[in-house]
């Protein structure tokens, strides 16, 4: 009974050692994975943004206040003096 008992302990203890790198591995895997994760989600959010800002600029809207902040104005209008 004591052997058996001893052989099952051993057995477990040799399982747990063997067992040890192929988790390192893994948690080192989880990691890269889950930085790749990230770095795509933030990929994601500045593409979202980038196509916002375009759409705001190619917009009728956009495109007169670029050209009112470049200095154009309507052939109605009369230019604005600074001090």
């Amino acid at each position: 009974m004591f052997w058996n008992i001893v052989l099952v302990v051993g057995a477990i203890g040799a399982g747990v050692a063997m067992s040890t790198k192929p988790w390192q591995a893994y948690r080192e895997q989880r990691k890269i994975a889950d930085q790749k994760i990230a770095e795509r989600a933030r990929a994601e959010e500045n593409l979202v943004s980038l196509a916002e800002q375009r759409a705001r600029l190619e917009s009728p809207a956009g495109k007169e206040r670029r050209a009112r902040e470049q200095g154009f104005k309507k052939p109605s209008e009369e230019a604005l003096e600074q001090p």
